[in-house]
């Protein structure tokens, strides 16, 4: 198979409109595409043919869910030019409905977002988790990183974690609440962003839905809502100014902390909204390996070399475990991971961090190291098992492409 990317006019150059042109983080015309493709060790060529090539529509953070008439009128535009395009983004997932609805819809469309799926739920639809590219890539994203930040310090750190929350979701506020709700909150470098509007007719059902997928007292949800009125944006201090495809934290962070408390982007699709049995049971697995995706968030963490353990989907610790890192179950608590309901899953993940004991993490200093230098082996060594697997899960996906 010889891969071939199509350009309009200069190679480099994305082909689409520039109607998606602030949506994303590569400013117009450029394509990240072939920067993948280089940091994975892909071989490629540049091509005007548009028969035998490989044709992106790059949407960036286009909101699909919300536009997805206008996204339709695009991808009727280039099929009829170009025969067959991969609908590409290498900056957010799509919703599972969206996806299936177009793909049933379009017979020579393929996607391609950010998640990770061994056994996806469509023949045309072709994930990949491109933040572990984009991160290695300064021409995708500038990634400062702190050589080396301080591990023995066992008696001058300050907090036992850190929880960073750059935006305000519902999940996110579900975990300051609940970090809130106990001594946690007051103790370890924790970040919150407000929202915007507090009087929000839609904020305000926003968290309802989310916090009432088992009925809760009216008293109790007046609770939540003036922990959301009252509560203050907190910042990192002092800090740098930071954009989309900047990616930094300052070292203190790290040096003062024992370990990364990550707050991941909740899947809306895996919550009670979209009509999924939520209980708090665990997850299947089918599902866990459908519904994967980490951000930066979680990569950067490892990156810096910390122990970590990860409020996400259900499973983002499982499947960190099967795509080769290692855990740090010396010191942390990863029993949450499963558990279906996410306010469940918050709640949990919260409780389990009461019981970390910095003794434990004193005693167990050096397997928590040899796991920290692994892990940025696995991560940061192009010749690990992780790239290598990242590199043939692309090439199967552009094979599906040539093949279809």
């Amino acid at each position: 198979m010889k891969i071939k990317i199509f350009y309009n006019n200069d190679p480099g150059e994305r082909i689409n409109h520039d109607f998606f042109s602030d949506k994303t983080w590569e400013s117009y015309p450029f394509s990240s595409f072939h920067h993948v493709l280089n940091t994975l060790g892909i071989e490629y060529e540049w091509s005007n043919d548009k028969k035998d090539s490989v044709k992106i529509l790059d949407i960036g953070s286009f909101a699909v869910e919300e536009n997805l008439d206008k996204l339709e009128e695009f991808i009727q535009t280039y099929l009829n030019e170009f025969g067959k395009i991969i609908l590409y983004t290498a900056q957010e997932p799509i919703l599972r409905k969206d996806k299936l609805y177009l793909l049933n819809k379009y017979d020579n469309l393929f996607i391609m977002d950010i998640k990770y799926s061994e056994n996806p739920f469509h023949e045309r639809y072709i994930p990949f988790p491109f933040l572990f590219v984009r991160l290695m890539n300064n021409f995708l994203d500038v990634t400062e990183l702190t050589p080396h930040i301080q591990l023995s310090n066992y008696d001058t750190k300050l907090h036992d974690f850190h929880n960073l929350k750059a935006r305000w979701t519902p999940d996110k506020f579900a975990t300051q609440y609940y970090l809130n709700d106990g001594p946690l909150g007051d103790n370890n470098l924790i970040t919150y962003q407000r929202p915007e509007n507090l009087n929000s007719l839609r904020l305000r059902i926003s968290i309802y839905n989310f916090f009432n997928e088992t009925p809760v007292s009216k008293k109790y949800m007046n609770h939540v809502y003036d922990f959301l009125t009252n509560h203050p944006t907190v910042v990192l201090q002092p800090d740098k100014t930071i954009y989309a495809r900047y990616r930094y934290h300052p070292q203190y962070i790290y040096d003062e902390t024992y370990y990364s408390l990550i707050s991941e982007n909740f899947l809306p699709e895996l919550t009670w909204l979209n009509n999924l049995e939520v209980t708090t049971d665990e997850i299947s697995i089918e599902e866990i390996l459908n519904n994967f995706y980490i951000s930066e968030k979680t990569i950067y963490p490892i990156m810096q070399g910390h122990p970590f353990k990860v409020i996400g989907n259900p499973g983002n610790n499982y499947m960190l475990e099967k795509l080769g890192f290692k855990l740090f179950d010396e010191i942390l608590n990863y029993d949450y991971d499963l558990i279906y309901s996410p306010v469940e899953r918050i709640k949990q993940a919260v409780k389990s961090c009461e019981t970390f004991c910095r003794g434990q993490y004193q005693k167990h200093y050096k397997e928590i190291v040899d796991k920290i230098l692994y892990n940025q082996k696995h991560l940061m060594n192009i010749n690990s098992s992780l790239w290598e697997n990242l590199k043939q899960k692309m090439l199967k996906n552009l094979r599906i492409y040539y093949e279809s």
